[in-house]
């Protein structure tokens, strides 16, 4: 089975980075502030990993995750802890739930942005395929 006909592909959440972030001269010194620190964690509560888009483009610049809390949080520049979309590692709405489960094995990583066509469309977690496969056992003593 696909992740697209599964339901377990979940809506991402995302932060628009405005584009003076982007700014060669301002990346090295932007540090994260105690308003987007707050609203971060509030957003990884619920989603894992949160998508970073530039304002002006809607394209993808980066992911914060769980991991990436603790350097938020020691006063870091913004690249020191957003994971750059080009190291990101993805899956495809049309790969199977094995081979995303084999993918996170490999990986250690517990949710994967979902994207097609150059574009995060969702985000699939250990914890909703756990969920469901749990769900579909049906044991009987």
């Amino acid at each position: 089975m696909t992740l697209a006909n599964s339901g377990l592909i979940k809506p991402p959440k995302f932060i628009l980075w405005d584009d003076k972030l982007l700014d060669n001269e301002l990346i090295d010194d932007y540090v994260i502030g105690n308003e987007e620190k707050e609203g971060l964690i509030s957003m990884l509560e619920t989603s894992k990993l949160v998508i970073v888009l530039n304002k002006d483009n809607n394209k993808p610049i980066g992911i914060f995750t769980w991991k990436d809390i603790s350097k938020v949080f020691s006063s870091r520049p913004w690249h020191d802890v957003l994971t750059e979309w080009s190291r990101v590692v993805s899956v495809s709405p049309d790969d199977t739930i094995d081979s995303c489960l084999r993918k996170m094995r490999e990986t250690g990583h517990r949710a994967f942005p979902v994207v097609k066509n150059d574009s995060p469309v969702g985000i699939v977690t250990s914890q909703n395929i756990r969920n469901r496969l749990v769900h579909n056992v049906n044991i009987t003593f």
